[in-house]
């Protein structure tokens, strides 16, 4: 054992000591005392026994500083782990071979030629950089040839071609073949081969020389291309490809039979002074004509051939004939009396001055008539439709078709025969003329004219009907409730029954209407009108007087309680939240109505006001909700009563009581209590805020997308502050937290920053077990079990080799005794690596050295490149190859990203748009909860329910308008109004007024003008004109004097209306503004209660202050009384239909 690398310190020994002490215990006892037993303590002296430590001090053996025990031997320790190195002496590194230092502690590959376009890995081992492979010839790196080199091969990622081959200029990725002269009117293909085009042949004389071919031969010609022949001199190419003689003149009736060489045809000869022109010959000469032809004359023109005898004799003619004339000249046609020359049809046709409607022209002014027509006897050339009938009150306007004048109509037994017209019609009169009654004998008109358009025809009666109408000629029939008087046919008198009405102490008046003579007055007595006595100075409503000051009050009715004279109505029910007017009448109070089949006034709240349906309606549209409702008031909407969520129903609708449904993306957590928002997918170290929007912790940052370098939406990184944490060897695995890499570990640097520091030089205990001193984790030695010396042999190397056997080893040393010491507090940590101090194990025997020859080491073989690792806590490959340590080359549709934990990872990839969605494979996007995939491949909002018109679905179950297009209050989607309706409602786009108002400028309602609002309920007499102006417009000329004659006679007559109607000139009506017409044609004016009679003064004040009352209850809630008792009862006429009776006030 080498001296020098041995040192000796002190060591304590711990050693167990017995300590022996005395101390008071105390034991139970009894004793006795008048005649009880008592226990007590009795205090006894006993030994304690206890254990302490204590420690002897020796001197070992250990190795110095720089160097650490392995097993018997001291090793050189090197702080920095010797990397393709040896620790030969303290903090001091050797190379292995084929290695070279590059700094104190890390050894780097040599390869003795330079690795171009690579990296040394191991010595003379080169890895090749991307895009370039290894030569396995020369070991060199070259580029990788992605190139197919058609008829070639790939060096360098160049092609390289074939013998007999030459790149080709316009593909770099293949060769052509060569050929060694140019392929003329060919191609090269093959190495020296020519192919030719189409329509040549290669020649016989050299193989890279193609020829034209010409099917059809090329006489007098030389064929210079495919079908195409180059003419001899003289010659020209015809339609036909051939080659034939040229004549610098054409040859005219002739043929060119060599260049410049005219040949004549039979029946022709040479011109005299052109060779060139070939003339035909007649034998006869062409009389006023040509020569065209061999004995072919052609006659000039507006000539034609005398015969056929003589074909070469032309005399003068016209060529489109003269018919209705003679042809005087050449070409020249003298048209007769009453015709004229039609230069396009080329004859005389017939010529009238005027049109002949309805016939046709035959000359001289003359028109022949069609069948039904005849000609007009005033004109005496126009043709007029015939009728074989006259029209009477009519026009003939067809062949045998009459159509009637205005305010006539046909007559149902004739088709020529049209009838006055009366629009209101004639009753009891005889129509005359439109719109004109003629009454018959008997019966009058109502007003002044006979003849007035407005009249009616009454029947007439000479004796005046009283009480009575006039229904026939002096014939008359008493109102209802009356009779004739006695010895009358016209006067008629009231009936007053008996078993209603005595009438002994006054008159009938009225039917069933009695007037009490003086001192009398009117009273009911067992629903039995009668006059009696006046009793009593004071009258008694409602009631009857008995004696003075007391009334006894009709059935029905009783005393009030503020005034004796007056009885007032009772009510069974006791008209609650109303007022009884009449025996068992009730008339709710404002806010209230009654309950439909019973008596009771129940509170009334108009739905378009409150909406009461979580509540009870007080009346007056006053609502009180129910527990767990409260009034919501809107400006747009009725109030109503919506319920109240305790929580606020935040991101939700509140249902009912806290009972919320969540608004879309948002679910409901009981913890919270709240609709909390959703994210799909769930938010890395991030919150869900809203409904696919995270928010990332504090200290925590959006990821970023390697292929888009967008952020993510979803997951978020921690972030480490530069300031706080350096983080160059390792990776940010927490906010300022540094999760240091391999063979590092966490410590703190000067700046009180994070950072992470190379693990100090191991500890080697014994051959196979190391431990690293890592921090706050307990270290040391693990003690070998003690085995045999190995064999030990040398180099194969003359003398021979040493074998060397080791004694047993010694038996193992006594342990040491168990000690029970106090618990140490523990250490408080340290970010730093502590110094550790060897540890000593038991002695073991050593065995001897051996000292074998010095040797040089031998070569070894160059070291396989080993296999690349990617550690799966930082790069996991699962859809790729790991190509280089930690290096992932994904495979295709995959593309590199970084996950959680900063983790690279191989993601898929959809190029089609995967918005709503997860791409889960390459290509295959899976659509999240509310949507569904399109055709497109797209992902879209799926709403259960269809959306409605004009709408669409924009997200899961939500529906929304189409662009330009908002919703209205109840949802449907509209155009919207612009400019914005004012004073009026929108509705798709127009603007609605209220009734009553009027638009101005497409979108402002204003109230009308005074005279707008003056409007009537109009009783016509006459007809509406608006019609029958139409109607004269379409007549035309025909009607045009007759009309204007009518017109003349209307303007020039007053007009005369009834009593009682108004009369409008401007438009020809008598108008009644009440809208009621009696029966004997009178208009009757509904004015005021004063011209009604009642029964008494007071009375009549009665219904005159309840007529105030109803105004003001009006005014108040808009709401009609009731009528208590209508004129068609029995007591009054049916005549006065507007007349009550009021029976209590």
């Amino acid at each position: 054992m080498a001296v020098e690398k041995l040192c000796y310190e002190e060591e304590k020994v711990p050693k167990l000591m017995e300590n022996k002490s005395q101390i008071i215990k105390y034991g139970e006892g009894t004793y006795y005392c008048m005649f009880s037993e008592y226990n007590m303590r009795i205090p006894i002296m006993v030994d304690a026994l206890s254990c302490s430590i204590e420690y002897d001090v020796r001197q070992k053996r250990a190795c110095c500083k720089g160097y650490h025990a392995v097993g018997d031997e001291c090793l050189p320790s090197c702080r920095l782990k010797c990397i393709f190195g040896e620790c030969v002496a303290p903090d001091t590194c050797d190379c292995y071979s084929g290695y070279k230092k590059v700094n104190d502690h890390r050894c780097e590959p040599v390869c003795e030629v330079a690795c171009e376009n690579g990296l040394c890995v191991a010595p003379n081992v080169c890895l090749c950089d991307a895009g370039f492979e290894r030569d396995a010839t020369s070991g060199s790196c070259r580029r990788k040839c992605d190139r197919t080199c058609r008829f070639g091969r790939c060096i360098d990622d160049v092609c390289e071609c074939d013998e007999g081959y030459r790149p080709d200029p316009s593909d770099g990725n293949a060769c052509v073949a060569h050929c060694t002269e140019e392929c003329l009117n060919g191609v090269c293909v093959l190495p020296n081969v020519c192919q030719c085009e189409a329509g040549y042949t290669l020649s016989t004389q050299s193989n890279f020389t193609c020829e034209p071919v010409c099917p059809e031969g090329c006489a007098n010609g030389n064929c210079v291309g495919p079908h195409q022949c180059a003419c001899h001199e003289g010659y020209e190419l015809n339609d036909s490809n051939q080659c034939v003689p040229v004549c610098l003149k054409p040859c005219q009736g002739g043929q060119c039979i060599a260049p410049g060489k005219c040949s004549c045809g039979e029946g022709y000869s040479p011109a005299e002074n052109d060779d060139s022109v070939c003339m035909p010959i007649c034998s006869q000469p062409c009389v006023n004509g040509d020569c065209v032809a061999p004995n072919t004359c052609r006659c000039h023109r507006n000539f034609r051939p005398q015969d056929d005898d003589s074909p070469n004799v032309c005399v003068p003619g016209c060529p489109n004939g003269c018919v209705n004339g003679v042809c005087t000249g050449a070409g020249v046609c003298q048209c007769a009396e009453g015709f004229r020359y039609n230069e396009t049809a080329g004859f005389c046709e017939p010529f009238c001055n005027q049109p002949c409607d309805n016939g046709v022209c035959i000359g001289g002014n003359q028109c022949q008539c069609r069948e039904g027509y005849q000609l007009d006897q005033r004109t005496g050339s126009k043709c007029v439709p015939h009728c074989s009938k006259p029209c009477v009150h009519g026009i003939c306007v067809a062949p045998d078709v009459c159509d009637c004048k205005k305010g006539y109509v046909k007559s149902e037994n004739s088709r020529n025969i049209c009838e006055p017209k009366c629009s209101k019609g004639c009753s009891n009169g005889r129509c005359v003329a439109p719109d004109h009654c003629e009454c018959l004998k008997g019966y009058i008109a109502t007003t002044n004219s006979i003849n007035s358009k407005a009249s009616i025809c009454t029947p007439y009666c000479k004796n005046k009907c009283v009480n009575a109408y006039c229904i026939r000629p002096n014939v008359c029939q008493c109102l209802a409730g009356h009779r004739f008087a006695e010895n009358s046919t016209s006067v008629c008198e009231p009936i007053c029954e008996d078993s209603l009405v005595d009438c002994s102490n006054g008159r009938c008046t009225q039917p069933n209407v009695c007037e009490c003579n003086e001192g009398y007055t009117l009273a009911i007595r067992n629903g039995r009108m009668l006059c009696e006595p006046v009793t009593c100075r004071e009258h008694c409503v409602n009631g009857y007087c008995v004696e003075e000051g007391r009334c006894e009050c009709h059935p029905g009715y009783r005393p009030s309680q503020q005034f004796h004279s007056i009885c007032e109505p009772t009510c069974a029910g006791g008209c609650e939240n109303g007022a009884c007017i009449a025996p068992n009448t009730c008339v709710c109070n404002a806010g209230f109505v009654r309950s439909p089949g019973s008596d009771r006034c129940e509170a009334s709240c108009d739905p378009d006001v409150v909406d009461c349906y979580n509540g009870v309606c007080l009346g007056s549209n006053q609502c009180q909700c129910l527990e767990g409702y409260y009034l919501r008031v809107s400006t747009h909407r009725p109030a109503e009563c919506a319920p109240v969520c305790a929580n606020g129903c935040a991101n939700g609708r509140c249902l009912a009581p806290n009972e919320c449904l969540c608004n879309d993306g948002y679910e409901y957590r009981k913890e919270s209590d709240q609709c909390e928002p959703v994210c799909a997918p769930d938010c890395i170290n991030g919150i869900c805020i809203a409904p696919n929007v995270c928010q990332c912790l504090e200290g925590y940052t959006p990821t970023e997308d390697p292929a888009s370098l967008e952020e993510s939406r979803f997951e978020c990184a921690p972030y480490c502050d530069p300031n706080l944490v350096n983080c160059t060897f390792g990776i940010c695995g927490g906010p300022n937290v540094c999760r240091c890499f391999d063979d590092f570990f966490s410590t703190t640097d000067l700046h009180g920053r994070q950072t992470c520091e190379l693990i100090p030089e191991p500890i080697e205990c014994g051959k196979d077990v190391i431990i690293y001193e890592v921090e706050n984790v307990s270290h040391g030695c693990v003690c070998e079990e003690p085995k045999d010396c190995p064999t030990l042999s040398c180099p194969e190397i003359q003398p021979p080799v040493c074998n060397v056997t080791c004694p047993p080893s010694s038996p193992p040393p006594t342990p040491c005794p168990k000690v029970v010491c106090p618990t140490v507090p523990p250490t408080k940590p340290t970010t730093k690596a502590p110094m550790v101090l060897p540890v000593t194990c038991p002695p073991v025997q050593s065995c001897p050295d051996v000292i074998c020859p010095t040797v040089p080491p031998p070569e070894c073989p160059t070291t396989p490149t080993p296999e690349p690792f990617c550690d799966e806590l930082y790069v996991q490959c699962e859809h790729g190859d790991c190509i280089e340590n930690n290096v992932c080359s994904c495979h295709k549709g995959y593309q590199l990203a970084v996950g959680d934990e900063s983790i690279v990872f191989c993601q898929p990839v959809c190029n089609g748009d995967c918005t709503n969605g997860i791409c889960t494979e390459p290509d295959v996007c899976v659509c999240l909860p509310g949507y569904v995939e399109t055709f497109e491949g797209q992902c879209e909002p799926y709403c259960e329910e269809v959306c409605g018109n004009r709408m669409y679905c924009a997200q899961p179950n939500v529906c929304a308008c189409h662009e330009g297009l908002i919703p209205d209050e109840n949802g449907y989607c509209q155009q919207p109004c612009e400019p914005s309706c004012v004073n009026g409602d929108c509705i798709d786009g127009r603007c609605f007024c209220e009734m009553g108002n009027i638009l101005r400028q497409g979108h402002i309602c204003v109230e009308p003008p005074n005279e707008v609002k003056d409007l009537f309920i109009r009783s016509r007499f006459s007809v509406d004109e608006d019609e029958e102006e139409n109607e004269e417009e379409e007549e035309g000329e025909k009607y045009e004097e007759e009309d204007d004659d009518d017109r003349d006679e209307r303007n020039q007559q007053p007009l005369n209306c009834p009593d009682g109607f108004r009369s409008v000139p401007a438009t020809g009506e008598c108008i009644c503004d009440s809208g009621t017409i009696a029966a004997d044609g009178t208009c009757i004016s509904m004015d005021s209660v004063g011209k009604v009679p009642l029964l008494d003064m007071t009375m009549q004040r009665m219904v005159e202050d309840r007529e105030e009352v109803d105004e003001y209850t009006k005014n108040e809630t808009n709401a009609q009384p009731e009528p208590i008792q209508q004129a068609e009862s029995s007591l009054l006429s049916p005549k006065d239909t507007n007349q009550w009776i009021i029976i209590a006030a």
